[in-house]
């Protein structure tokens, strides 16, 4: 009977419900201060507060309870008071309360369905966005690239894929086949096609994560394609060349990278 249910407040406001033990409650105090902005949202408000020179309200709610009474303590406030991931309170708890150790799948993970891009756009802005994007991007490049699954890993996969198979009806089991077949009709590439365009609309033009504005003879244009069709270039590399030369001091990019 060590356990203990605690909640953070931001003034009169709860932001955090958690349990634990010992100084289990200290411990975000001093994690928040080591995980960069953007990683996890009460962190994030932690660090808000810091900069606002306000300290968050700690208290116990409940004490000298089994890992068990604590769990289902922790669920009952999180149903209570609501959280933001779930659009009923103001809770930022980044898992799911009253489950040890929970690995958050499918539906049940708050980032299903979601757009991380679209996240940082609404958080950040949309240039800081576009950078959070590519320091993402390069970051699990690097985390994989070089990397191959084991023998055990393969045949883990290996019987995952030929249990699902055998789940498959044998019209399933057709259809399957005529998907991944190299032979592409003209009608299925059209289809193709429109998934592609569909699945990519809302990453075109300013809206790509890599789109940058530029400054060109005192006029922002949003992307390099809106400056082709002014200027009537066909390639960007004509409008990248210009950006990036000392021969063009009046064609920069507004963020100064090149």
């Amino acid at each position: 009977m060590e356990y203990y249910v605690y909640i953070y407040y931001d003034d009169e406001k709860p932001i955090y419900v958690g349990k634990g033990k010992g100084g289990r409650y200290k411990v975000h105090l001093k994690k928040f201060l080591k995980t960069k902005k953007g990683k996890i949202p009460f962190y994030d408000k932690l660090h808000k507060m810091k900069d606002e020179g306000k300290t968050p309200i700690i208290k116990i709610v409940e004490s000298n309870l089994s890992e068990e009474d604590a769990l289902l303590k922790e669920k009952e406030l999180s149903d209570k008071i609501g959280t933001v991931f779930k659009s009923t309170g103001p809770l930022l708890n980044y898992n799911e309360c009253g489950v040890r150790n929970p690995v958050l799948k499918g539906e049940k993970n708050h980032m299903y369905g979601k757009s991380l891009h679209k996240i940082w756009i609404k958080n950040y802005g949309r240039e800081i966005a576009n950078e959070k994007m590519k320091e993402y991007r390069k970051k699990m490049s690097n985390t994989l690239k070089g990397k191959k699954h084991n023998d055990i890993t393969k045949s883990k996969i290996k019987k995952q894929k030929q249990k699902y198979w055998d789940t498959l009806s044998d019209e399933e089991k057709s259809n399957f086949k005529e998907k991944i077949s190299k032979s592409h009709t003209d009608e299925r590439r059209k289809n193709a096609s429109e998934r592609i365009i569909e699945l990519n609309k809302n990453m075109t033009g300013e809206n790509h994560p890599k789109s940058r504005k530029c400054l060109i003879e005192g006029k922002i244009y949003n992307t390099i394609t809106e400056v082709c069709k002014v200027y009537n270039f066909k390639n960007h590399n004509t409008v990248r060349y210009r950006l990036k030369s000392d021969n063009f001091p009046d064609w920069r990019y507004i963020d100064q990278k090149k």
